[in-house]
């Protein structure tokens, strides 16, 4: 793989021709750095996707995004369901698409083989042994890359009747499997590819150049290898070419296109190419940032001898006991608290401690190396807001549906791969032809279609149970919605009926005040200090003489109320709160009152409840 690329063929002309001209702006120094070939253009996207976490977090996030659920269409729902169930629950095809996703954003490229499990046996004269079992038995000797018998395995074929040996070599049978679920995704390494590519017709053919270490395992005869290499595979390695070429149709190649002007023999682009510069940038300040840790963090401390005015030997601990001797103490205190940290040091003459540099975290470019990385996500096409998952309700209907488009490539080769892997499928089951369509995200059509749906319920032009359904919820949630519904509406009245009850104990106070006063006025005694009295001869204040006649005493009142809250008390709480409802509308007054004489019948249960239990007798 040796295409070269045209990335800098304009930046040779960095000389100016004559002093008052300019240099060309486009020769920086990233443009030294700029790969030449599609083999270092590779690895250059590989070197920038390993070591700048940010931009493959955020393409990994990119990759992610657009996995979602898929559909088996035109076959049957009992064979629908079971291929669905294999694909998602044992060949886990989610996690698989995620692969594939990141592997193309990194190089621009990516490369699958999907193989078939096979049962490998070897035979001899109409005798077939398993292979693992042969080899352990010590029946195959591996030479000249064939499989050929050993003086073992002709005296286990003498025992079953093979009387002649015209050939030393086993014959291999191969069985592949039709399980579904035996199918095997081979992701290819884009470094050991090559394409043959005819521009006319862009038909491509591949061939992978087989790794150094997977050919010594078969020339070595590995038994895990032998068990598993294909037959043409093992052809190839022992032909020297250490080359296998795939048959038209068995590769499934994904490209990030490149412009037309630029030759690249059939392959992808990465697209961090076109944004090198910033990639470059952000190393170059990396780089700074390192060397900066590794120098300037931890200043240097020194210690020296605190000198003043006075240079007499007396004052200097150099000039009167040598610098040996200052050396000796200081060493000595450093050692000692080291092994002690809270021991005490005496030292004969004051010290200086001094710390140079330890501006590390001044000089670092860290806000430079966050904006730079912040303008690669943006040239790269990566929301900021995606990556820091801070994307907002309100800027997601227009923000991601601009990024869905720009990342159309995407979605693209999962649904490209999941073709393929349908066709596949066909082949190795003898299935009908049908299709595995990815679902599109809907993430922003489920947002406004749940919005709508609450809306139209509200004004009423859509039944709850529709718009329940549109949010995703069942039967179970729309029961335990009634529940909660009901609970609030039943909390609310009984706040209301408490309200009333309090209003009713005051109504209630102030009729007993008031029989009172008409029954002291009616035998001829004072009312009450603050009560209006009437005038002679006049009924009572606020009662009509005939109604006073008729309503007998006080007592009648209360010996009735008393009645009543006896006989409701037996009552259910509907058919309470119902007859209370009733003798409200009907004598405000008597509701009072046998208001009042419920709570003190509930009041007194209560006590006489709790009293039984500590006497025990229930």
């Amino acid at each position: 793989m040796d295409i070269r690329l045209s990335l800098n063929k304009h930046f040779n002309a960095g000389v100016p021709k004559k002093t008052v001209d300019f240099p060309n702006p486009w020769v920086d120094y990233a443009s030294t750095a700029l790969p030449t070939t599609l083999k270092d253009a590779l690895e250059m996207a590989e070197y920038i996707w390993l070591s700048n976490g940010t931009y493959r977090q955020a393409c990994n996030k990119v990759a992610k995004y657009f996995i979602t659920d898929f559909d088996i269409l035109n076959i049957d729902n009992k064979q629908s369901d079971k291929i669905s169930e294999t694909l998602r629950d044992e060949l886990h095809i989610l996690d698989t698409l995620a692969l594939l996703g990141s592997n193309f954003l990194c190089y621009g490229n990516v490369f699958v083989a999907l193989t078939q499990a096979f049962d490998r046996s070897l035979g001899y004269a109409g005798n077939l042994f398993e292979f693992d079992k042969a080899f352990e038995a010590g029946f195959v000797d591996w030479k000249d890359y064939e499989f050929v018998l050993t003086a073992e395995a002709k005296r286990a074929l003498r025992s079953a009747g093979v009387t002649s040996f015209p050939t030393e070599k086993w014959a291999v049978i191969d069985q592949y499997r039709k399980d579904l679920n035996q199918t095997r995704v081979l992701l290819l390494n884009p470094h050991e590819v090559e394409i043959k590519y005819d521009e006319a017709s862009g038909v491509k053919r591949y061939t992978w150049n087989m790794t150094k270490q997977y050919v010594d395992k078969i020339t070595q005869g590995d038994q895990l290898v032998l068990r598993h290499a294909q037959l043409s595979m093992i052809a190839a390695v022992k032909g020297s070419k250490n080359r296998y070429t795939f048959n038209d149709g068995v590769i499934f190649h994904h490209i990030e296109p490149a412009p037309a002007g630029l030759y690249t023999g059939g392959w992808g682009l990465p697209s961090i190419i076109s944004n090198f510069r910033t990639a470059y940038h952000i190393q170059v300040l990396n780089r700074f940032d390192q060397a900066i840790a590794l120098d300037y963090i931890n200043g240097i401390r020194v210690i020296s001898p605190e000198t003043g005015t006075n240079a007499s030997s007396s004052g200097d601990p150099i000039m009167g006991g040598g610098g040996s001797m200052f050396k000796s103490v200081v060493e000595n205190i450093i050692s000692n608290h080291r092994a002690d940290p809270a021991s005490w040091n005496i030292s004969g003459f004051p010290l200086r401690y001094q710390i140079f540099g330890a501006e590390g975290a001044q000089l670092s470019p860290k806000d430079l190396i966050l904006a730079k990385n912040t303008e690669l996500l943006n040239d790269t096409g990566v929301p900021q807001e995606l990556y820091t998952g801070s994307l907002t309700i309100q800027a997601a209907p227009v923000g991601l549906r601009l990024f869905e488009r720009t990342w159309s490539t995407v979605p693209s080769l999962y649904q490209r791969f999941l073709s393929f892997y349908a066709r596949y499928i066909q082949q190795v089951g003898s299935l009908e032809p049908f299709k595995i369509k990815l679902r599109p995200v809907d993430i922003i059509d489920n947002l406004e279609n749940k919005a709508y749906a609450i809306q139209m319920a509200g004004a009423g032009q859509l039944a709850p149970q529709t718009a329940l359904a549109a949010i995703g919820r069942d039967g179970s949630y729309r029961e335990e919605l009634r529940k909660y519904y009901e609970a609030e509406r039943i909390r609310a009245e009984e706040e209301q009926s408490h309200a009333e009850s309090m209003a009713d104990l005051q109504n209630a106070e102030m009729v007993k005040q008031d029989m009172l006063a008409k029954q002291q006025m009616a035998t001829g005694q004072m009312p009450p200090e603050g009560m209006p009295s009437a005038p002679p001869g006049a009924a009572p204040a606020g009662l009509d003489p005939t109604a006073l006649a008729a309503s007998a005493t006080p007592e009648g009142r209360l010996s009735e109320a008393e009645a009543q809250a006896q006989e409701i008390m037996t009552m259910e709480s509907t058919a309470r709160r119902q007859t209370l409802i009733n003798m409200k509308k009907t004598d405000a007054t008597l509701h009072a009152l046998v208001k009042q004489k419920l709570e003190d019948l509930e009041q007194q249960a209560g006590t006489q409840g709790v009293s039984m239990a500590r006497q025990g007798q229930i």
